[in-house]
């Protein structure tokens, strides 16, 4: 969670947005964010110790839109599916899938966090239902339309209030498409 002190330092370091885990995300942080003037970029977190599967998808995907509805996001902000390291045995796409469903069928706009180790290739990634793609740091596959986001190097490069952060840029993908903070 962000306190004061790191959204000051990372206002007066010129960031505009934060990057918040649906999870433990609260109204009190999220009114000290925006009383910041900064946005927020809502971040699912990878299941990485289960077998992924449709199921699981729209579980997590539920459980996300729940979490959302409870904060207030407004329809149409993009909402990022964390994707990275998935157990062995896992059918990602099915997870994937259902995931995105859940988002999309209650009016949520979407992303796909690629990180690594990955186990889609680059086509593989643009055959999901997402309209957009963040990278992740170290070498992950590209899809062809390019990133909304981009995940800076090294990682936990930042320090905000004390605390080690990740650093991240916003920008269009080869389509046009930008990420549609809250």
């Amino acid at each position: 969670p962000c306190t004061g002190a790191m959204l000051q330092d990372a206002k007066l370091a010129g960031f505009k947005w934060v990057g918040r885990y649906l999870h433990n995300l609260t109204a009190q942080e999220v009114s000290i964010i925006f009383a910041m003037k900064l946005g927020i970029a809502p971040l699912t977190f990878a299941p990485t110790a289960v077998v992924l599967n449709q199921s699981t998808g729209i579980q997590y995907g539920t459980q996300a839109v729940h979490q959302a509805r409870g904060l207030q996001i407004p329809p149409k902000v993009d909402i990022t599916v964390d994707y990275e390291s998935p157990m062995a045995g896992s059918d990602g796409p099915a997870h994937l899938t259902g995931f995105w469903q859940q988002l999309v069928g209650n009016g949520y706009g979407d992303c796909l966090y690629v990180g690594g180790p990955e186990d889609l290739n680059a086509g593989q990634l643009m055959a999901q239902p997402f309209t957009g793609y963040w990278k992740g740091g170290g070498q992950v596959p590209e899809p062809a339309c390019g990133w909304k986001n981009i995940q800076l190097e090294p990682l936990e490069g930042v320090t905000f209030g004390g605390a080690k952060c990740d650093a991240n840029v916003s920008k269009s993908d080869y389509r046009g498409r930008a990420y549609q903070m809250w």
